[in-house]
């Protein structure tokens, strides 16, 4: 049961970096296939209100709804991918200042915290460490302490911490993904049923970590924003454990191979769509836009921007109407 959890754990780690790196070539790839349409249908209308010319065939025409809604979208996934990754740094830095919250005491395979509380977590993304709480200490038995502490050298032999925190971020990164708390979830739970399986196996006592688990459990922490690996999380784990249940991730892998599939099929899409206006002389255009001389002519549906009046000089582009 134990190498079963752990495969279907690493196996779901690698679905969704897969899923996040789709992800971002999709937003990359989609970038650069509408944001020079976007950028220009902005100029359109600036030069448009600029030179008081024609505005009625600008709105009249699909394409200005096709770019510039497609325009928006992308700068909101983007921004959204900007402020997860602003959000992640700030938990890194958050968990820091928890931690140096309290009078630590450095062991040589884990470190006692001075907390009341019941605390038992791994931190760390490149060398993860243990931490313990007097609490653990003081009213876990010797057999319950030593499943704790086997429990999260299994999240320190793994950097599972790290590996939360990625997880959390590509998760984080979606501003539409379908389940993606339960997705985020099932993973976590993964994790801990991985470490307390190994845990199971290096003290040969599954007693002992669930009295440890429904102890801990008694007291709930919010370390939910956190980058931890903690012990506490979960209650159906000791269902789990005792084989009360099975956790069930059969649905949960395919829906990741799905959603993969479904980025790459989109990201194939877009970027061999056609509808998107594109130019290739966004710079010229706009010092033209900007130019004392700019020569800007608006005909049969084709808009044409020129710093001079040299038609060489010309940059145009059409305007399909709806």
């Amino acid at each position: 049961m134990k190498s079963n959890y752990t495969l279907q754990k690493n196996l779901s780690f690698i679905l969704i970096i897969f899923l996040g790196l789709n992800y971002i070539i999709f937003l990359f790839l989609a970038g650069l296939k509408i944001m020079p349409g976007f950028l220009m249908q902005l100029l359109i209308i600036f030069s448009v209100l600029k030179d008081h010319l024609s505005i009625k065939i600008l709105f009249s025409s699909l394409d200005i709804y096709i770019n510039f809604l497609a325009g928006i979208f992308i700068i909101i996934f983007w921004l959204k991918f900007i402020y997860a990754i602003y959000q992640s740094i700030g938990s890194v830095f958050k968990t820091n200042r928890y931690i140096n919250s309290f009078i630590t005491i450095p062991k040589r395979s884990y470190n006692i915290l001075s907390s009341s509380e019941y605390l038992a977590f791994t931190a760390g993304l490149l060398k993860p460490q243990i931490y313990l709480s007097q609490a653990v200490f003081n009213h876990l038995t010797k057999n319950e302490l030593e499943s704790v502490r086997q429990h999260e050298f299994y999240h320190q032999l793994s950097f599972d911490p790290g590996r939360n925190q990625l997880v959390k971020l590509i998760v984080e990164i979606f501003i539409i993904l379908p389940c993606k708390k339960q997705l985020l979830e099932n993973y976590l739970v993964l994790t801990e049923l991985s470490a307390d399986f190994y845990s199971q196996s290096q003290t040969k006592s599954i007693k002992a970590l669930a009295s440890a688990l429904n102890k801990m459990l008694a007291v709930t922490n919010n370390l939910n924003t956190l980058n931890l690996s903690t012990f506490a999380l979960n209650n159906n784990r000791i269902k789990v454990l005792t084989g009360q249940e099975v956790f069930k991730t059969r649905y949960y892998l395919t829906f990741l191979f799905i959603i993969s599939a479904g980025i790459i099929f989109n990201t194939i899409l877009i970027s061999n769509a056609n509808i998107f206006m594109q130019c290739e002389h966004i710079a010229e255009c706009a010092r033209a836009i900007f130019s004392s001389t700019a020569n800007i002519s608006l005909k049969d549906n084709v808009l044409c921007i020129s710093s001079n009046y040299q038609v060489i000089n010309y940059h145009c582009m059409k305007i399909t109407g709806s």
